[in-house]
């Protein structure tokens, strides 16, 4: 907990984030392993990466997030946002080199060996191929709502399936080919 001085945590950018791993005042730090990770590793750092799946902790990230009105009042715009948002990353994983082009154009650090580490590591490993790009499970949504409890990050009751509503991804992945 940050009491006792085990956990660091700082505001802005992925390098700001970073200093005080790298100045040793903390032993350990949350990264992006396409971001953070690569980063520290350029500079020549040594790393020891620990992951958190491996110990139960399972989580998602970057997610789409909407307040329920929009999906009830714009399904939509909605819907184009996600299919937009699921081809994209299909058409990244596709196709890495020609991704890096496109992020070149907008990237704060418009470095092109950096952007190529950082989107082959954005690149999910292989599947069984049983579940598509946003695929999500109530049971993951559950245990993270549970364990952020535990550690008393959220207070009071909550209800996993308020943040989990899958509907459009169930329809877009039950019309592939469609459109």
């Amino acid at each position: 907990s940050p009491e006792n001085g085990l956990i660091h945590r700082e505001e802005g950018d992925d390098l700001v984030a970073l200093t005080a791993f790298i100045d040793g005042s903390t032993d350990i730090t949350l990264s992006y392993v396409n971001g953070g990770l690569i980063r520290l590793r350029n500079a020549g750092h040594r790393t020891s990466t620990i992951w958190p799946g491996h110990y139960g902790v399972h989580v998602y990230s970057d997610t789409l997030i909407t307040i329920r009105s929009m999906i009830e009042e714009r399904p939509d715009l909605v819907e184009s946002v996600v299919r937009a948002t699921i081809r994209g990353w299909e058409e990244a994983i596709l196709d890495p080199q020609g991704s890096v082009e496109t992020i070149l154009a907008y990237a704060l650090e418009p470095n092109r060996d950096l952007q190529t580490q950082m989107m082959i590591a954005s690149i999910p490993p292989p599947t069984t191929g049983r579940n598509p790009v946003g695929w999500m499970e109530a049971s993951v949504w559950a245990r993270m709502v549970e364990q952020l409890a535990r550690y008393g990050v959220l207070t009071g009751t909550f209800d996993p399936a308020l943040v989990s509503d899958r509907r459009l991804i169930d329809v877009l992945t039950s019309s592939e080919g469609d459109g």
